[in-house]
């Protein structure tokens, strides 16, 4: 089968996933919902409805499965592409051509891929170039994956304290609340080691010498690197570039 019918095959297919986890999220989303409504007049406990906090991690644990499924797609399309095998601007244009997959969700998805265009430019993107390239995009959303979960585990942390506070009418499981206080440290953690991962991935295609700097730097420097700070970026486009560079106080 064609590289590029798998790749649309994998974007439909995908499409449909993130579609069927919405809707599991709305039912989810009506079952806490009526449940707390129900607890509350069942019991005559007002307090129940505190377990309508819930609904913060139970959004916070469908945005991070939804990074897991875009992270896996995004994985399989830029192995393709970095072994060849695609070309961006073709496989855009062969999605132009389908009228059945919703526009505005493709095109939030094909963003987070490194530039199409030029033609010309990506054609002559050497392999090794366009592996530090899927190195650096694959570092750069495996990081906000990692502060969505980092940020779903606090909330549902603080939320459970406040529920267990209001239901059990004691402020001593506030205490909980104060494990979120790691939430820094842990992002810290993350983004060295993603940054570091992809580092020494690209160790060795850097030394290569059909390894084009200028061409990759145009492949990312557009990309959106948030939340990774600009000093943060630049030091470690500098790292690519001299192999010396460290990433202290990333």
């Amino acid at each position: 089968m064609s590289p590029y019918r798998l790749a649309i095959d994998e974007t439909t297919t995908t499409i449909e996933l993130r579609a069927k986890d919405f809707r599991n999220l709305v039912v989810g989303v009506m079952i806490v919902g009526l449940g707390s409504f129900g607890a509350a007049l069942l019991f005559k406990r007002w307090s129940a409805l505190s377990t309508l906090l819930l609904l913060i991690p139970l959004c916070g644990l469908f945005f991070c499965f939804d990074a897991w499924r875009l992270s896996t797609w995004r994985s399989r399309l830029l192995e393709s592409w970095s072994h060849g095998r695609i070309d961006f601007w073709a496989l855009l244009e062969a999605f132009h051509a389908l009228s059945t997959l919703p526009r505005e969700t493709l095109a939030a998805m094909l963003t987070s891929l490194p530039a199409a265009a030029p033609r010309e430019a990506e054609q002559a993107l050497a392999p090794k170039s366009r592996v530090v390239v899927a190195a650096v995009v694959n570092a750069i959303y495996a990081y906000r994956a990692d502060l969505a979960a980092l940020r779903t585990f606090a909330s549902a942390i603080v939320v459970t304290a406040v529920i267990m506070t209001v239901c059990l009418h004691t402020g001593f499981t506030l205490l909980l609340a104060g494990l979120v206080l790691g939430y820094p440290a842990l992002s810290s953690v993350a983004i060295r080691s993603r940054l570091h991962a992809a580092y020494e991935q690209t160790r060795a295609a850097r030394l290569d010498s059909t390894f084009d700097h200028r061409a990759f730097e145009r492949s990312v420097i557009d990309l959106d690197w948030r939340p990774i700070s600009a000093e943060v970026k630049a030091r470690f486009m500098t790292r690519i570039r001299v192999g010396d560079a460290g990433l202290s106080g990333a």
